[in-house]
């Protein structure tokens, strides 16, 4: 039978999790093929090859940091099925990464994308988070986290709300996490993904499908298992200044991200930079996100 779907990955400086990301693959034994797209200064295709012999991978050594939007339009290129399952690569899969389920429901709601939920785990920073984190993924299954929202653009101002919190079985949004599965045709119609941003596409992409009328929905029945790596070749280029970002890219000179943590994110354009102010409800939950911010200030 004739898959449907291709796995597409992006990597850049995160060999280890491309690693766990593939066993996870084959340990589900899906049945997908798997175009990865590696912008590593030294690209690690034969390693992960010679890894993975029985897995149907297709490996794009790409130059040295064209950028996570790039890269990601390289392997729209590359995908022959009509669907598309969008992943990074400190993703890892377990039965709750439900894709045919998933690829159903989004057929049954005529979706252009569907996205799905986080099970995150400790960031990998420090070599004592990699204890705690062995604990964390002994003892528990990871800690929901979910990135949905509604975007509403006037002239230069773009506010954004987003639920952190809320898990709905089915929801239609204008947003949601990068990953998700899409119809090839469509996003490849609207362009993919900005290339000027070589980070911080996230809200370019979907502000463009808003813009030009794509279906996007949520559902959590469908997620994944999110192991973040901070490792000093991938931070020093995740977290640089000086490259464009959404703001730049779209005239936007404030975006104000409401949360539903009772916190408020207002993000200024100024000729030095981005300025970002916080603000914080008057609740519980806000109180206690504004006396966490301020610890961690100290």
């Amino acid at each position: 039978m004739t898959p449907e779907l291709t796995i597409i990955i992006k990597t850049f400086e995160r060999r280890d999790s491309l690693e766990h990301l593939l066993d996870s693959i084959e340990q589900m034994g899906f049945p997908y093929p798997i175009v990865i797209a590696d912008d590593s200064r030294e690209p690690y295709r034969k390693k992960i090859l010679e890894r993975f012999p029985q897995l149907p991978i297709q490996y794009l050594e790409l130059p040295f940091d064209v950028g996570l939007s790039r890269g990601r339009n390289i392997l729209l290129e590359n995908i022959a099925t009509e669907y598309f399952l969008l992943c990074d690569d400190d993703f890892s899969f377990d039965e709750r990464a439900d894709i045919p389920r998933a690829l159903d429901l989004l057929k049954e709601k005529d979706l252009d994308i569907l996205g799905g939920l986080f099970f995150n785990y400790r960031t990998l920073v420090h070599p004592w988070d990699r204890f705690l984190r062995a604990l964390e993924t002994r003892l528990t299954r990871g800690r929901r986290w979910n990135f949905i929202g509604w975007m509403h653009q006037e002239e230069g101002t773009l506010t954004i709300q987003t639920k952190l919190y809320s898990f709905p079985d089915f929801a239609r949004v204008d947003f949601c996490h990068n990953f998700f599965i899409g119809r090839t045709e469509i996003v490849k119609k609207i362009g993919g993904w900005d290339e000027e941003l070589k980070v911080d596409e996230h809200l370019a992409f979907f502000l463009k499908a808003k813009n030009q009328g794509l279906s996007v929905g949520f559902s959590n029945r469908f997620g994944t298992r999110h192991y973040p790596v901070l490792n000093k070749k991938y931070a020093a280029f995740r977290f640089r200044r000086g490259i464009p970002t959404t703001l730049h890219l779209l005239g936007i000179h404030k975006r104000i991200n409401v949360f539903d943590n009772g916190e408020t994110w207002i993000e200024t354009l100024t000729p030095e930079g981005v300025k970002r102010e916080y603000r914080f409800a008057n609740s519980l939950r806000g109180r206690w996100r504004k006396m966490c911010r301020s610890f961690h200030r100290t």
